[in-house]
Protein backbone atom coordinates (compact mmCIF):
# COMPACT_ATOMS: atom_id res chain seq x y z
CA UNK A 1 0.00 0.00 0.00
CA UNK A 2 1.38 3.42 -0.94
CA UNK A 3 1.84 6.26 1.52
CA UNK A 4 -1.04 8.16 -0.11
CA UNK A 5 -3.39 5.18 0.29
CA UNK A 6 -2.30 4.68 3.91
CA UNK A 7 -2.83 8.37 4.60
CA UNK A 8 -6.30 8.22 3.10
CA UNK A 9 -7.18 5.15 5.15
CA UNK A 10 -6.09 6.70 8.44
CA UNK A 11 -7.73 10.02 7.56
CA UNK A 12 -10.93 8.17 6.65
CA UNK A 13 -10.95 6.43 10.03
CA UNK A 14 -10.55 9.70 11.95
CA UNK A 15 -13.17 11.33 9.73
CA UNK A 16 -15.60 8.44 10.27
CA UNK A 17 -15.23 8.69 14.06
CA UNK A 18 -15.82 12.44 13.96
CA UNK A 19 -18.85 12.09 11.69
CA UNK A 20 -20.44 9.37 13.80
CA UNK A 21 -19.92 11.51 16.91
CA UNK A 22 -21.44 14.56 15.20
CA UNK A 23 -24.38 12.73 13.62
CA UNK A 24 -25.21 10.88 16.83
CA UNK A 25 -25.74 14.25 18.55
CA UNK A 26 -28.79 14.72 16.34
CA UNK A 27 -31.65 13.20 18.30
CA UNK A 28 -33.79 12.45 15.23
CA UNK A 29 -31.11 10.31 13.51
CA UNK A 30 -31.27 6.59 14.15
CA UNK A 31 -28.41 4.14 13.53
CA UNK A 32 -29.44 3.49 9.91
CA UNK A 33 -29.62 7.19 9.07
CA UNK A 34 -26.24 7.77 10.72
CA UNK A 35 -24.76 4.92 8.64
CA UNK A 36 -26.20 6.35 5.42
CA UNK A 37 -25.09 9.89 6.29
CA UNK A 38 -21.62 8.59 7.13
CA UNK A 39 -21.24 6.77 3.82
CA UNK A 40 -22.61 9.68 1.79
CA UNK A 41 -20.31 12.15 3.54
CA UNK A 42 -17.29 9.90 3.09
CA UNK A 43 -18.18 9.62 -0.62
CA UNK A 44 -18.30 13.42 -0.87
CA UNK A 45 -14.89 13.74 0.81
CA UNK A 46 -13.46 10.97 -1.40
CA UNK A 47 -14.73 12.66 -4.56
CA UNK A 48 -13.54 16.10 -3.43
CA UNK A 49 -10.12 14.68 -2.59
CA UNK A 50 -9.98 12.89 -5.94
CA UNK A 51 -10.96 16.03 -7.84
CA UNK A 52 -8.25 18.01 -6.06
CA UNK A 53 -5.69 15.31 -6.86
CA UNK A 54 -6.75 15.16 -10.51
CA UNK A 55 -6.48 18.93 -10.90
CA UNK A 56 -3.11 19.06 -9.13
CA UNK A 57 -1.66 16.21 -11.20
CA UNK A 58 -3.01 17.67 -14.42
CA UNK A 59 -1.47 21.04 -13.55
CA UNK A 60 1.86 19.38 -12.64
CA UNK A 61 2.12 17.29 -15.82
CA UNK A 62 0.74 19.95 -18.14
CA UNK A 63 -1.55 17.76 -20.22
CA UNK A 64 -4.99 16.14 -19.99
CA UNK A 65 -4.94 12.93 -17.99
CA UNK A 66 -5.47 9.55 -19.56
CA UNK A 67 -8.39 7.36 -18.44
CA UNK A 68 -5.86 5.16 -16.62
CA UNK A 69 -4.50 8.17 -14.70
CA UNK A 70 -8.04 9.18 -13.73
CA UNK A 71 -8.83 5.64 -12.55
CA UNK A 72 -5.61 5.60 -10.52
CA UNK A 73 -6.60 8.83 -8.76
CA UNK A 74 -10.00 7.34 -7.86
CA UNK A 75 -8.26 4.21 -6.62
CA UNK A 76 -5.75 6.21 -4.55
CA UNK A 77 -8.42 7.90 -2.46
CA UNK A 78 -10.70 4.90 -2.07
CA UNK A 79 -9.27 3.83 1.34
CA UNK A 80 -10.76 7.06 2.75
CA UNK A 81 -14.19 5.70 1.86
CA UNK A 82 -13.41 2.11 2.82
CA UNK A 83 -12.29 3.14 6.31
CA UNK A 84 -15.93 3.85 7.12
CA UNK A 85 -17.12 0.33 6.32
CA UNK A 86 -16.22 -1.36 9.66
CA UNK A 87 -17.94 1.34 11.78
CA UNK A 88 -20.97 1.13 9.48
CA UNK A 89 -21.24 -2.55 10.37
CA UNK A 90 -21.51 -1.50 14.02
CA UNK A 91 -24.26 0.96 13.15
CA UNK A 92 -26.11 -1.71 11.18
CA UNK A 93 -26.41 -3.76 14.38
CA UNK A 94 -28.77 -1.03 15.57
CA UNK A 95 -30.49 -0.69 12.20
CA UNK A 96 -31.52 -4.37 12.24
CA UNK A 97 -32.54 -4.25 15.89
CA UNK A 98 -29.81 -6.40 17.45
CA UNK A 99 -28.88 -3.52 19.77
CA UNK A 100 -30.42 -0.13 20.48
CA UNK A 101 -29.25 2.89 18.50
CA UNK A 102 -27.11 4.26 21.33
CA UNK A 103 -25.27 0.97 21.67
CA UNK A 104 -24.80 0.80 17.90
CA UNK A 105 -23.21 4.25 17.91
CA UNK A 106 -20.91 3.24 20.77
CA UNK A 107 -19.95 0.04 18.95
CA UNK A 108 -19.23 1.99 15.75
CA UNK A 109 -17.08 4.48 17.66
CA UNK A 110 -15.24 1.63 19.40
CA UNK A 111 -14.57 0.00 16.04
CA UNK A 112 -13.12 3.26 14.72
CA UNK A 113 -10.90 3.68 17.78
CA UNK A 114 -9.84 0.02 17.45
CA UNK A 115 -8.82 0.74 13.84
CA UNK A 116 -6.59 3.57 15.09
CA UNK A 117 -5.13 1.22 17.71
CA UNK A 118 -4.42 -1.32 14.98
CA UNK A 119 -2.52 1.35 13.03
CA UNK A 120 -0.43 2.10 16.10
CA UNK A 121 0.38 -1.59 16.58
CA UNK A 122 1.19 -1.95 12.87
CA UNK A 123 3.57 1.02 13.03
CA UNK A 124 5.27 -0.35 16.13
CA UNK A 125 5.67 -3.75 14.53
CA UNK A 126 6.94 -2.40 11.20
CA UNK A 127 9.46 -0.12 12.89
CA UNK A 128 10.41 -2.82 15.43
CA UNK A 129 9.85 -0.35 18.24
CA UNK A 130 9.52 -2.89 21.00
CA UNK A 131 6.57 -3.28 23.31
CA UNK A 132 6.85 -0.05 25.30
CA UNK A 133 7.29 2.28 22.33
CA UNK A 134 4.58 0.43 20.38
CA UNK A 135 2.23 0.99 23.31
CA UNK A 136 3.15 4.69 23.19
CA UNK A 137 2.42 5.02 19.46
CA UNK A 138 -0.81 3.08 19.88
CA UNK A 139 -1.84 5.19 22.87
CA UNK A 140 -1.26 8.37 20.85
CA UNK A 141 -3.50 7.09 18.05
CA UNK A 142 -6.17 5.92 20.46
CA UNK A 143 -6.03 9.25 22.29
CA UNK A 144 -6.87 11.02 19.05
CA UNK A 145 -9.89 8.79 18.53
CA UNK A 146 -10.98 9.03 22.14
CA UNK A 147 -10.73 12.83 22.07
CA UNK A 148 -13.30 12.81 19.27
CA UNK A 149 -15.49 10.46 21.31
CA UNK A 150 -15.01 12.75 24.33
CA UNK A 151 -16.20 15.71 22.30
CA UNK A 152 -19.25 13.64 21.34
CA UNK A 153 -20.02 13.08 25.00
CA UNK A 154 -19.71 16.81 25.72
CA UNK A 155 -22.10 17.63 22.89
CA UNK A 156 -24.62 14.94 23.75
Amino acid sequence: MTIARLTNSIYGTVLAIALIAAYSAEEDLDALLIAVALLVTLCVFWLAHTQAELLAVRYAVGHPLTPEERREALHHGRPMLEAGFPPVLGLLLGAVGLVNDGAAVNIALAIGVAELAAWGIAIGSRERLGALRTIGVTAANVTLGMSVVGLKLLIH
